[in-house]
């Protein structure tokens, strides 16, 4: 299982949509599509899907667990406990 997947697992587990997501972290659901699948976007033969840069993924993951945090009242944030 991927990071990504697990991220995935993680949103879902919460019972939040891709859509619920985004808006609760500042972000547009495409964001959060592409996120889920370790992707930047396709932008044309010349800017092909690419993975995300880890500087992304960490912030991205930095605002799931300020999240996290916020609707769990401290609880420890581990994508693993989602799968």
């Amino acid at each position: 299982m991927t990071e990504y997947d697990k991220a995935r697992l993680w949103r879902e587990s919460l019972g939040m949509s891709k859509r619920e997501l985004a808006a609760r972290l500042g972000l547009a659901p495409i964001t959060v599509y592409w996120m889920e699948r370790g992707l930047r976007p396709y932008a044309g033969e010349k800017y092909p899907s690419k993975p995300v840069d880890p500087k992304s993924w960490r912030r991205y993951k930095l605002a799931c667990a300020g999240l996290h945090q916020e609707l769990t009242g401290g609880d420890v944030f581990d994508w693993k406990e989602a799968g």
